[in-house]
């Protein structure tokens, strides 16, 4: 189907609407404040009527999301810098050996930011009952672009799980 994103007939993401999306979403006043980082922020999906099409369309925000990142010192950045400033301080963290925080992606494949830039990919990954009313607990090795390799435990895909930097072998 020509000028559609997805082939399914019965959810078309038509590239008209994402771009109406986007024309929308700028002329939102809210939206049109430059962010610190110097970019816009990412438009809301909920200014577009049948926004709920739209969801899962590479490029769009997600629905009721605020379009950027609040940083610790209060500045506002766009999601592809706060993706990188966590890209810069997981490697910090394993440099220093302390722990990060970060969620397992939908298909179990990375560690990701919260909007879904990739830190680490994953390496190894196997489940077990916890003995907690039959919840499974899962467990989680990752490495990180520098090679350094992260271990972690969660509840499974698309959680949030605290990884912990492995000591290099001797």
């Amino acid at each position: 189907m020509p000028g559609y994103l997805s082939e399914d007939p019965n959810h078309p993401k038509r590239v008209d609407d994402v771009l109406a999306a986007h024309v929308l979403a700028l002329a939102e006043d809210r939206l049109r404040v430059v962010l610190d980082c110097g970019d816009y922020a990412t438009p809301d999906l909920t200014l577009v009527p049948e926004w709920r099409t739209l969801l899962d369309t590479p490029g769009m925000g997600a629905a009721g999301a605020a379009g950027y990142a609040t940083m610790r010192d209060g500045r506002r950045i766009c999601y592809a810098h706060a993706d990188q400033s966590e890209r810069e301080a997981i490697a910090a963290a394993g440099g220093r050996g302390e722990r990060f925080t970060a969620y397992v992606s939908g298909d179990g494949r990375a560690i990701t930011t919260w909007t879904g830039g990739v830190l680490a990919r994953v390496t190894e990954h196997g489940s077990s009952r916890s003995g907690f009313y039959d919840s499974m607990i899962h467990y989680w090795t990752a490495t990180t672009p520098d090679g350094r390799v992260w271990f972690g435990r969660n509840g499974g895909t698309g959680m949030a799980i605290t990884l912990r930097p492995r000591k290099p072998r001797a």
